[in-house]
Formats: C-alpha cells, sequence, structure tokens
C-alpha cells in the first residue's frame, strides 16, 4: 500500500508540510524548560582515612562533587543488576562528581573494604539550619565532598499524592549511577570551576549564597542528564530516542507544539520519513506510539496550568488541543487518575 501524499491524506495537516524542524537539541531543552528541579546542598564534608560513610537511600537523587582528594562510590546491588554481579566501586578524583538519580544506597569511603558507619546522625545541623557539616578525622589522607540532593518536580494528584499521576518525562529514564568527570575533554572547561565554586560559596557565605548555592546545584544536575544523552547511557525512553536525528527532530517539533494535532503520518512527513517506518522506529526508540506519548506530554503541561490557574478547565483543554473541555477530561483522568477539577482543588 502506497504512503500517503500530503495534498491527499487529510491525516497531514497543512502547517505541518515542508516543516523545518530544529536542533536536535531543542527537544531536551523544551522539556528542562518546563521542569521544576528541586536541589539543594545537604553536607559539606572534612573527611582523613580510613573512612566510610553509608546512606540508606533518599525519596530523590544525591549527588556527591569531590572538592579535594579521593574517595569510592559503592553502590548498594539492585535488582537491575545482573545476578553474580555486585556494583563495583566508582573512584573518584578532585573535580568529580557521581550522581544517584533514584537516591539508591550507597557507600562513600577512602577505599573499598572499608566498615561503613551511618551518615544518618553524624551530619552536624548549624543552628541557623544552613547546611550541615559532616567530619571523620582518621588522620590520613583528606578528602573534601560536597553532598546535595535533588528532585525532579513529579505530577501531583489529589491529596498530594504524586505516585497517583506518574513520573516527570525526566524520571525512569536515567541510569542508577552518573559518573562525570574532571579530566573528561567534554566536561572539563566547566565541571572543575564548577564544583569550585559550590564550595567557594559554602565556605565564604555571603548575602545570596544560598540561591547561589542552590542554581549551581541545578546546573549540576542538567549537565548531568546532558552527559547521559551524549554518551548514551539513558535507559532508553525520549533521552535516548535523541541520538536518531528524525526521531530527535520529531521529538522536537512535538514537544514545542504541543497543541497540533500531531499523527505518526504528519510526524513522518515533517521529518522526510515514510509513516511505517517511522512509527515502528519511534515506537521501539521511545517505547511507545507516538499517539500515547503526546497524550502523556498534553497532561504534563496540562496539570502545571492547573496548579498555577492559568485559566478555566476549558481553556486549558484548548491550549493543549482538546476542542471540548469532556474531552479533555476524560482524557486527563484516564492518565493522570483524578478529574481537572480535583487537582486543580487540591493545589
Amino acid at each position: 500500500m502506497r504512503e500517503p501524499t500530503p495534498s491527499s491524506d487529510p491525516a497531514i495537516p497543512r502547517a505541518h508540510r515542508d516543516t523545518a524542524a530544529p536542533p536536535a537539541s531543542d527537544a531536551l531543552a523544551e522539556v528542562l524548560r518546563h521542569v521544576r528541579l528541586e536541589s539543594s546542598v545537604f553536607a559539606r564534608a572534612a573527611l582523613s582515612a580510613p573512612w566510610a560513610v553509608s546512606t540508606n537511600g533518599l525519596d530523590g537523587g544525591i549527588f556527591h562533587a569531590v572538592v579535594r582528594g579521593r574517595c569510592v562510590a559503592i553502590p548498594s546491588p539492585h535488582e537491575d543488576t545482573k545476578k553474580g554481579r555486585a556494583p563495583r566501586p566508582i573512584e573518584l578524583a578532585t573535580g568529580d562528581v557521581v550522581l544517584l538519580p533514584y537516591g539508591d544506597p550507597h557507600v562513600m569511603a577512602d577505599r573499598p573494604g572499608r566498615r561503613a558507619v551511618p551518615i544518618r546522625g553524624r551530619v552536624r545541623t548549624p543552628d541557623d539550619g544552613g547546611v550541615g557539616l559532616l567530619s571523620i578525622d582518621g588522620g590520613g589522607e583528606e578528602t573534601s565532598l560536597v553532598c546535595g540532593r535533588f528532585d525532579v518536580e513529579r505530577a501531583s494528584s489529589a491529596g498530594g499524592d504524586r505516585s497517583v499521576a506518574g513520573p516527570h518525562p525526566l524520571l525512569g529514564l536515567l541510569p542508577r549511577v552518573v559518573h562525570m568527570r574532571a579530566d573528561d575533554p567534554a566536561l572539563t572547561a566547566w565541571l572543575p570551576p564548577l564544583v569550585t565554586a559550590l564550595a567557594y560559596e559554602l565556605d565564604h557565605p555571603q548575602p545570596g549564597s544560598g540561591t547561589i548555592i542552590t542554581r549551581l546545584a541545578d546546573v549540576l544536575v542538567v549537565h548531568a542528564i546532558r552527559a547521559c544523552v551524549r554518551d548514551g547511557t539513558t535507559d532508553g525512553g525520549w533521552l535516548g530516542a535523541l541520538r536518531d536525528p528524525r526521531i530527535a527532530r520529531a521529538l522536537d517539533l512535538l514537544h514545542a507544539r504541543p497543541r497540533e494535532p500531531w499523527t505518526a503520518a504528519a510526524l513522518a512527513e515533517a521529518v522526510g520519513m515514510g509513516r511505517s517506518a517511522f512509527f515502528d522506529r519511534w515506537t521501539v526508540l521511545v517505547g511507545e506510539p507516538p499517539a500515547q506519548y503526546l497524550a502523556r506530554w498534553r497532561m504534563h503541561l496540562a496539570q502545571r496550568s492547573l496548579r498555577e490557574g492559568e485559566g478555566s478547565v476549558a481553556e486549558i483543554g484548548r491550549r493543549f488541543g482538546y476542542d471540548s473541555e469532556a474531552a479533555f477530561s476524560r482524557a486527563f483522568k484516564r492518565l493522570v487518575g483524578v478529574s481537572p477539577g480535583t487537582l486543580r482543588r487540591s493545589s
């Protein structure tokens, strides 16, 4: 069966034809533009060997930046780890950063084999509620760390239960551990200076330092996401699909113009592919058909608009491609788990 031509197929909106696709980075930029990244530093660590501290895990991501010295990060075995193969210790040097996007339990130590003590209870928090201090004086080689946490805003449902509405599109696509090396040629221009600036603001607090520290931590996390895309270490999904130029261009269009009635045929025509080939490649790389992905992306944006009171339910529905309030409400409840009105009242 022949592929339909733009002039004969009404499923391809005229506005899509001969559309020039934006650069392949735009899909990630568009998602990050709508992200509320909540980053913070919870401890400045001054350590001398021998030392080892364990973290049971957090609801959200964790990062450790090595300001000075060397150490190892030892992730705990995870259900995704192959049987019989424990995670290997990750050697960290000055300027390196390790992130655990899912907040998995792990050990930080001066070398493998140390007996770890729980970090809980060992961080001394100042009376003013500022950044805590973790200090272990073993008398040996010194290491200085900045320890922080981060979370990507997830959709929330009635009563604040974020699990009902599902994760943010960024969550679930990153690897369990991200190691950014200061000597990586692609990172060396910005990673060590960023770690140094973070440590400086912590050690020399001034008016506005809290805001600067939060922003620097946000930049660190965004760079880590970008490094995962560059290195191909994402766990599939649309982040991994950004490495395919044509699928990336289709994602750019869909993310930037979610209101439009995109179909697989329209996206395929816009990026110069046949409909069947495009549909198959998209589904394999992204993990779900274009229509399903578009619906989820629209609902993510709609939830933000509802929480922030950016119009009535009907207006928000029209903003994201639904002709009637009833159609929008049905789709919203099916994908989010609650009605738009319920979500708005609980915000």
